[in-house]
């Protein structure tokens, strides 16, 4: 499942997005993570209607934080890509 993350190199939250991101995507090495920077693709932002960051889109779900919980973020990927109902199956 392709996830993309909006986002800038030189934002705290970003980057906290990013560590809880690749954290996830060690034990769910299916996730396809894409990083798209502000700063070097200001384009994809305005298509995507992306008007805070860091913010996740998975397929039709988008979500941004100003203050990103490692809970909620987890939780979002989870639902989203379905990861949740596979884990309550195993």
């Amino acid at each position: 499942m392709k996830v993309q993350v909006y986002m800038t190199a030189i934002c705290p939250r970003c980057l906290y997005i990013s560590k809880i991101l690749k954290d996830l995507n060690r034990q769910h090495p299916e996730l396809e993570i894409e990083y798209i920077d502000l700063l070097t693709d200001f384009s994809r932002f305005s298509k995507a209607g992306i008007k805070v960051f860091p913010a996740i889109v998975i397929g039709d779900d988008v979500r941004s934080w100003l203050v990103p919980k490692r809970s909620e973020v987890i939780e979002f990927v989870e639902q989203a890509t379905g990861l949740a109902s596979e884990a309550a199956v195993a």
